[in-house]
């Protein structure tokens, strides 16, 4: 019995020995066409990794890539529906035994994403993939649900996920007009949600050749993972106006919110910059906007409203639906 006991550590510690030296031998660079292979054939659309590619397994899964790019289908205007300088993934391997997905890093730098849709309806981000997933779930009968207690989930532990100089594009091809195009560039984007704790996201960047800070708190990971209502809080600054909302949210059912509105800025028509298609509004020196916002499927309504601008007051309810595409 000894010398089994001792045989088998002998085989143990050879067959660990020999994983970690092919694990700190590995050379990915080695499989860089199968890599881009299997992500065309996943995807549907040419994927190149054209720059240096790294994988470590310890202490942490850490993948580091350079240089990517995503095809675009043929009718579009540009070449590449995205393109990443680098990208970066750490994910702690112990406590994956306490079946805890813990991020150590997220981080993605020099993003490039350009969505493109024709005039009927044709979207470059819907990749063949998707489509043939959808049309799967639609032939599917519904899971019959079994009796018991439901399998635990996985916890989710975000220590930190970065973006860095995030390029964001939207152009709409229309019948008889020239195409809508919008742009968004985050300059930084930082997104926190340790176990227990609430989720935080802060971003500032530049829409419309206006700049923008934004701070975000949500729900902790388990409340988000489970839909359960939560309290949230963003506060926005733009084109010298101040925005803050508070309240809650419950996104088991769409989504539904209840929320309170404050803003206040120097002029209100400045507002109309950082809205699509720019509407009119009464310039107004200052304004200030309080209110109780409230949400449910496409049904939106603000009560107790009070809007001053300049010398002008109003005040009241306001109810909006929104139906068919917009």
């Amino acid at each position: 019995m000894k010398k089994f006991l001792i045989g088998l550590f002998v085989l143990l510690v050879l067959v660990v020995g020999g994983l970690a030296a092919f694990i700190y031998t590995l050379d990915v660079e080695r499989y860089r066409d199968q890599i881009q292979a299997q992500a065309t054939n996943a995807l549907g659309r040419q994927v190149l990794f054209s720059g240096p590619m790294s994988v470590s397994v310890w202490p942490s899964l850490a993948i580091a890539v350079e240089d990517i790019s995503i095809a675009n289908p043929s009718w579009t205007e540009r070449r590449h529906m995205l393109t990443a300088g680098r990208i970066e993934l750490s994910i702690a391997l112990m406590p994956l035994l306490q079946r805890t997905i813990k991020i150590e890093r997220v981080f993605l730098n020099n993003i490039d994403l350009a969505l493109e849709e024709t005039a009927n309806g044709e979207k470059n981000w819907m990749l063949p993939f998707m489509a043939q997933s959808q049309q799967t779930a639609a032939n599917e009968p519904a899971p019959i649900e079994e009796e018991g207690a439901p399998a635990k989930q996985l916890a989710l532990d975000v220590s930190q996920i970065g973006f860095s100089n995030i390029r964001l594009s939207h152009r709409k091809a229309r019948t008889n007009a020239s195409p809508m195009v919008h742009e968004l560039l985050l300059e930084r984007v930082t997104i926190r949600g340790q176990q227990g704790e609430r989720v935080t996201v802060d971003a500032e960047g530049v829409f419309a050749n206006e700049r923008f800070n934004i701070g975000l708190r949500l729900g902790t990971l388990a409340e988000l993972q489970s839909k359960a209502p939560f309290q949230m809080s963003l506060t926005m600054q733009a084109v010298g106006s101040d925005t803050e909302l508070q309240g809650q949210l419950d996104l088991s059912k769409g989504i539904t919110a209840d929320l309170n509105l404050a803003m206040q800025g120097a002029r209100f028509g400045d507002l109309s910059r950082i809205i699509v298609n720019n509407p009119p509004l009464p310039a107004g020196e200052p304004y200030r906007l309080v209110g109780r916002l409230q949400a449910a499927g496409n049904q939106y309504r603000l009560s107790d409203m009070l809007l001053e601008f300049g010398q002008s007051e109003i005040s009241g309810n306001l109810r909006v639906t929104m139906d068919g595409q917009r």
